[in-house]
């Protein structure tokens, strides 16, 4: 997930550099070599991991098994999440059962209890999708 979005990242800060011979004739500088858009990759990365790391925290908050070490699963459960709330904005029932469905662990491989469910959901709203 974090490669696609800093590769994302890097071919927009190239297509904004011009990815190529720019009016002088000179070639546009690279992430590789320096150029600002190597620091618009790092800071996209870094936002990224800001994200992950917030959610994940508020998901430990909730209860550690959620995320039962696995910071990265469960960010992208999170964000998976998003598009069932964009889908279904006003269904807030589906919602709460799509979270239940997404979100097991070895201890909860059915997912968690309703309670716990709707902590998550109000996560993932918050820190990712608001």
């Amino acid at each position: 997930m974090r490669f696609i979005a800093v590769t994302a990242v890097a071919v927009a800060a190239l297509a904004a550099a011009g990815c190529g011979a720019g009016s002088s004739g000179q070639s546009a500088p690279t992430p590789a070599t320096g150029a600002a858009g190597s620091t618009t990759v790092a800071a996209a990365t870094t936002a990224v991991s800001a994200d992950q790391a917030a959610f994940v925290a508020a998901l430990d908050a909730i209860d550690k098994d959620i995320a039962h070490g696995k910071a990265e699963k469960a960010y992208d459960r999170g964000r998976n999440q998003c598009d069932s709330i964009k889908n279904n904005p006003n269904d807030r029932a589906k919602l709460l059962d799509l979270t239940r469905q997404r979100f097991t662990s070895p201890d909860h491989p059915e997912g968690f209890p309703p309670a716990t469910v709707e902590k998550i959901l109000d996560a993932v709203k918050t820190h990712l999708c608001p």
